[in-house]
């Protein structure tokens, strides 16, 4: 994929990939959607980030990744998500505890959790807080797409 960088005027900068636009600025994209993605241990998986990356990018989605709760709180309160995946690693991050805290916020937008053989009592939980789906971190970045899509595009 060719990636151009153009100015926008007044500073902002944009790649334009094929038929996006990303404004690399951090504000809006240009006709996708912002998905979070929330997983404190992103760097470390960048081939499965890259796959997303490239699932999203038909659907007119764009994954806006966090590594922890504050960049978590901060994005929700700006506002403007489609939606939000939180990836629960028991290392390091509390899946649950983040959609608590999304739920506080903004109690409407739609959250996937991703989790690794999830108890009856995390299922139950997930589900209490309008969850819109508990999914295995082996699924592939075109099946996380497809569940988002039909989410988010209904």
């Amino acid at each position: 994929m060719v990636s151009l960088l153009h100015s926008l005027g007044e500073g902002a900068r944009a790649r334009i990939d094929g038929s996006r636009v990303m404004d690399l600025s951090g504000g809006d994209v240009i006709g996708c959607r912002r998905v979070l993605l929330a997983h404190q241990q992103w760097p470390l998986d960048r081939r499965w980030y890259a796959d997303i990356d490239e699932a999203f990018a038909p659907a007119g989605l764009l994954a806006c990744r966090v590594h922890n709760g504050v960049e978590v709180v901060r994005r929700v309160e700006q506002g403007g998500l489609a939606g939000a995946v939180l990836v629960s690693d028991e290392r390091c991050i509390d899946g649950l505890s983040l959609l608590r805290i999304i739920r506080s916020i903004d109690a409407v937008l739609p959250c996937w959790l991703v989790a690794e053989g999830p108890s009856r009592w995390t299922l139950q939980e997930a589900l209490a807080l309008r969850v819109a789906s508990v999914i295995a971190p082996t699924v592939g970045a075109d099946e996380l797409t497809l569940a988002l899509r039909k989410r988010l595009m209904n």
